[in-house]
């Protein structure tokens, strides 16, 4: 079988190693820590501006199909452990930016791929949590407003 990571040939029970490992990373994520070293800041108002910004696929609701969920993944990662004044500086110039995802990619294993794929998603659940729904305003012909406290 063909490794789209690798892009060489890959034993049969290498790649069911791999799937049982994503597996178990996605259940049990505490299990599977992203790599030594690496430490996520906490996901942000400037930090979702900025992955907004770099066109994240995470972020940007392309209904459950990314079309390249590695680089999504490292991006994300990159945007919440690089230096902050590296990322601010790379995210407005999208070919910095995509070099700096790629050598940042270069220090992470593919095996904690599908660990940082659960922190991600955790994350971004844990935002939409504190998502609200505005309603319009009853009899007024006004806009919408957010929900009473």
């Amino acid at each position: 079988m063909w490794d789209p990571i690798t892009h060489s040939e890959i034993d049969p029970g290498e790649l069911e190693r791999r799937e049982t490992a994503s597996m178990r990373a996605m259940l049990a994520p505490d299990e599977f820590p992203l790599s030594k070293g690496i430490e996520l800041r906490p996901l942000t108002l400037g930090t979702l501006a900025l992955l907004r910004q770099t066109k994240n696929e995470f972020l940007t609701g392309t209904g459950g199909k990314l079309e390249n969920e590695i680089f999504a993944a490292l991006a994300f990662a990159y945007i919440h452990a690089a230096p902050l004044a590296e990322v601010r500086r790379n995210v407005w110039n999208e070919n910095a930016f995509r070099d700096a995802v790629a050598a940042f990619g270069d220090e992470m294993p593919p095996e904690k791929l599908p660990a940082l794929i659960a922190e991600i998603l955790r994350r971004l659940a844990d935002i939409g949590a504190l998502q609200f729904e505005t309603k319009p305003q009853p009899g007024t012909g006004k806009g919408p407003t957010p929900p009473g406290n």
